[in-house]
């Protein structure tokens, strides 16, 4: 089996997935003043990829 090449950065996104965290940090770009950290829910990033899949019927078997 092919070893997966992750960056850093989603190495670091990973290990925060899989703790016990209820959210995951990510930083804003600055594009209208300074970055900012902000927390986004696991649970709303889950119901955020089941909405994507069913709009675009997305399933195990596609």
């Amino acid at each position: 089996m092919a070893r997966l090449n992750l960056t850093e950065a989603g190495e670091r996104f990973l290990r925060e997935w899989e703790n016990d965290s209820e959210y995951i940090s990510a930083h804003t770009s600055g594009s209208t003043g300074t970055p900012k950290e902000i927390h986004l829910l696991k649970e709303d990033m889950r119901q955020s990829a089941r909405a994507t899949n069913s709009f675009f019927k997305i399933s195990r078997d596609s």
